[in-house]
Order: C-alpha cells, then sequence, then structure tokens
C-alpha cells in the first residue's frame, strides 16, 4: 500500500495514519462507499471539519449492519498501546512524503509486523501492530482485511482533515 501526504508546514502539522480493521474469511465483502459513509459520518461530519477518534483497547472504532452481516473495525494496537490522535497508527514526518508500508502476519504471536518505507524503498520505520484481544484465527475467519486514512491537524488551525479510507488488502492468518 502506498500513501502520499502533501502538507506546507512540517512543523506545524502532525499528519498521521490511521490503520484499522476486521476479520472475515476470504471474501471481502465490504463496500467501500458504505464504509466511507459511516466512516465520515461518525468522524468526519464535513469534508475539511473531522473529529478525533478515540479508539478503545478490544473495541471497536466503527460498526455497523448490512445485509444480515455484522461488521467490527478495530484500530490496531503499537506497542506503546491504544493508538491517539494526532498520530495514530504511524506519524508521517516528512511533507511531501511518499510512502509504502509493507505488513506482514506473524503467526506465533498473532501480531502483524509494519514496515515503513520512503521512495527509495529504504525501511525507515518498523512497528508490531497488536490485534484486538478475542482474535483467535479459524477456517471461517482467517484473513484480516486493512483499511487507512490520513489525519493532518495544526495547532494553526482549529480543523481535522482526514482522507477518506483505503482499502489497502488482506493478510491471510491461518491455514497458510
Amino acid at each position: 500500500m502506498y500513501f502520499n501526504s502533501d502538507s506546507d508546514s512540517p512543523d506545524a502539522d502532525k499528519v498521521g495514519l490511521f490503520l484499522i480493521y476486521y476479520i472475515c474469511d476470504s471474501n471481502n465483502t465490504v463496500s467501500l462507499s458504505t464504509l466511507n459513509t459511516q466512516f465520515k459520518n461518525k468522524y468526519r461530519p464535513t469534508q475539511y471539519d473531522g473529529s478525533t477518534v478515540n479508539a478503545e483497547a478490544n473495541t471497536p472504532v466503527l460498526k455497523y449492519n448490512s445485509s444480515n452481516t455484522s461488521y467490527e473495525f478495530y484500530a490496531f494496537e503499537t506497542g506503546s498501546g491504544v493508538v491517539e490522535a494526532p498520530l495514530y497508527t504511524y506519524q508521517i514526518q516528512d511533507n511531501p512524503a511518499y510512502l509504502s508500508v509493507e505488513l506482514t502476519y506473524d503467526e506465533t504471536n498473532k501480531t502483524i509486523n509494519m514496515k515503513v518505507k520512503n521512495s527509495l524503498l529504504v525501511v525507515i520505520a518498523e512497528q508490531t501492530l497488536v490485534l484486538h484481544d478475542d482474535f483467535q484465527p479459524s477456517l471461517d475467519n482467517n484473513y484480516i482485511h486493512i483499511y487507512g486514512a490520513v489525519s493532518v491537524q495544526g495547532k494553526n488551525y482549529s480543523n481535522i482533515y482526514w482522507s477518506d479510507l483505503q482499502y489497502c488488502g488482506s493478510l491471510l492468518c491461518f491455514g497458510q
């Protein structure tokens, strides 16, 4: 997955990558437009004035039902615990930034290893992402589907900007 951050003031801006996930079978049945509608309704009521995501441990940050299916989206936790505003899962420090993020599932620890690379594909950061406590992969729930959004917040302005959520891909976590 690739993310692009282009902000004019790297000293005043706090640009954070926010990654969320849900667990299901191999089929990604989530409609991206429906998910973005849910995200906008909760965290971005207007295009340029969003609100802070207050993630709690083991609690979905987004939930909705569609066609008799319940979708629960969790924020990854990091080594320091539950992600928080304004940096969330990863602080994007360079503006403009052209980053690629590589995620791999660690079956032994049931965690996600994240590597962030710059435009030259040099690893500039590594981090372990933790899944919610009830996570137990099975044949019925063996894929982690990941979505990401970028948030920009600054001390020189009062609004919070959120990009649309983007589908980042999936990881097979059982039956490899």
